[in-house]
């Protein structure tokens, strides 16, 4: 059996003699009698020469760093971003839905490392309806992606955005994705993830028929997701 205990300690009422913080007192003296294992996060942690002399280290805890997992993908057929070249903001908004619609499609099959994504498929259409969208103008190419696992703070994310926009600015064509599913519970309205396509940075894009066309600036797609915390990516 696994449960989840929150506690704000930046609310007046734990403060030492309050309510809050003697109703805790209580549970370690009364309840919680048995040496458990604790899961504690960081969320201002920055390695550094100082991280020695923080409280925690006094009880000497073992330290677990978040390392990403890397998964190649292997000749993925890739959909255009933009439909027939034309701009995203230009596009009514029923075309605009259904677009960004299969985008979403081709992103999650991705992430779930489908074959019906990749350029080797060749599943009987009987078995399978699912196609990529736009499949002549498509290519196809090899793609990386990083997955990271555990207590991650929305600061972190942020830069690892700033720093995926950053490093896609050089050329043009690049692009990138970034998924984000909140931990298993309940979820805020039902949210509880999102995903973010930043296609390539404008100029010329490149066509399957190797035609170059003018594209529109660089753009940010954005999907809020419900109920990503309940199924593994």
């Amino acid at each position: 059996m696994s449960s989840v205990v929150e506690l704000n300690f930046r609310l007046p009422s734990m403060l030492h003699g309050k309510k809050g913080f003697e109703r805790i007192v209580w549970a370690f003296t009364n309840v919680l009698t048995q040496s458990m294992a604790w899961l504690f996060h960081d969320l201002e942690s920055n390695p550094g020469p100082g991280d020695g002399n923080k409280p925690i280290n006094k009880i000497q805890p073992q330290l677990i760093n978040c390392e990403p997992q890397e998964i190649d993908h292997a000749q993925i057929i890739i959909p255009p971003f933009y439909d027939n070249g034309n701009a995203l903001e230009e596009m009514s908004e029923g075309d605009l839905q259904e677009h960004c619609g299969v985008l979403s499609e081709w992103i999650a099959m991705v992430q779930m490392a489908s074959p019906r994504v990749s350029g080797d498929d060749d599943v009987d259409p009987y078995l399978s309806r699912y196609a990529v969208p736009n499949a002549d103008e498509s290519q196809t190419s090899d793609l990386m992606s990083l997955k990271w696992h555990g207590l991650i703070s929305s600061r972190w994310i942020m830069q690892l955005f700033l720093d995926l926009l950053q490093s896609t600015k050089v050329n043009n064509l690049s692009w990138f994705a970034l998924s984000v599913a909140a931990l298993g519970k309940e979820a805020v309205e039902g949210r509880d993830g999102f995903t973010i396509l930043v296609p390539g940075t404008g100029g010329e894009q490149c066509q399957g028929n190797s035609e170059r066309i003018t594209g529109p600036g660089r753009m940010t797609l954005c999907w809020e997701l419900m109920g990503a915390s309940v199924a593994e990516p």
